[in-house]
């Protein structure tokens, strides 16, 4: 998967963040990392480790569908 696929399947992630009314601050804080850190594995420039996927996975309450199509 190139870069470019990898920022078009980020977007679903971004419209999940939007959804669920939260912003990059409050993950960030939630997840225990930088905001700026988080911003660049959602915009595709840095990869999220498994620990923070399954983070994300509970507090966007995503599917085992939608985190396999996200981040697999």
């Amino acid at each position: 998967m190139n870069l470019e696929d990898k920022r078009l399947i980020y977007c679903t992630l971004k419209s999940r963040i939007r959804k669920k009314k939260l912003n990059y601050k409050e993950i960030s804080k939630k997840m225990n990392i930088s905001e700026s850190g988080l911003n660049k594995k959602i915009n595709g420039k840095n990869f999220f480790t498994q620990s923070e996927i399954y983070e994300l996975k509970e507090l966007l309450e995503l599917s085992n569908d939608e985190l396999v199509q996200i981040f697999f």
